[in-house]
């Protein structure tokens, strides 16, 4: 028997009102270290806002600057803590109002997103919802700067959604997006949204 429906929800930009990993970066590494960091890398943030530089590349860089050699653990605890004190106020309350609903009404609801799963792993438990994100590569307990695959956007949304959804269960796929990277995503979807606009 078929379910009822699946609802995609890309995270940044579409769910939340700013870039949650910029927000968790600050939030850890705090503003010193955050700035110094990204005046260092600011070369490759300029080829990247050029698209001269991809955004994996990019999310490669950061995670060695940042993280390499950090212990999963306080990794973990330190997503744990932004999860419970920062994460709910970027979330849009429309958008939360959409997933409320579709969760009411029996749907599987996923967030597929590029980001780092790791700091809404409980955002998403709390609430039932499929998490499809970003990993990063753990050796011996620590963080080694690279990812694990590739990073969670395009086509790739697209093969680990098939992966983890299977998608003929479903009779309706609803899909909300709000970037090149989701289009994709969308083109799954009998019902799509882009910005929140029916297309």
């Amino acid at each position: 028997m078929k379910k009822t429906a699946l609802a995609l929800f890309d995270f940044d930009g579409t769910v939340t009102r700013k870039d949650s990993l910029v927000d968790f970066l600050l939030f850890d590494l705090g503003k010193f270290r955050f700035f110094f960091g990204f005046l260092l890398l600011s070369p490759l943030v300029a080829l990247y806002l050029l698209k001269m530089y991809s955004q994996e590349r990019m999310k490669i860089t950061v995670l060695r600057l940042f993280y390499r050699g950090r212990g999963l653990g306080d990794f973990e605890k330190a997503c744990q803590k932004y999860d419970r004190e920062k994460l709910p106020a970027i979330i849009r309350p429309e958008a939360q109002e959409k997933i409320n609903w579709h969760l009411k009404n029996g749907h599987q609801v996923a967030i597929v997103t590029a980001t780092l799963k790791y700091y809404l792993k409980d955002w998403c438990q709390k609430q039932n919802i499929t998490l499809i994100g970003s990993e990063i590569e753990v050796k011996n307990g620590r963080i080694t700067g690279k990812l694990v695959g590739k990073v969670c956007a395009g086509e790739e949304k697209v093969r680990r959604i098939k992966e983890k959804c299977h998608l003929d269960e479903f009779v309706h796929i609803y899909a909300y997006g709000n970037s090149q990277g989701d289009l994709p995503m969308l083109a799954l979807a009998q019902e799509k949204y882009y910005n929140w606009k029916k297309i």
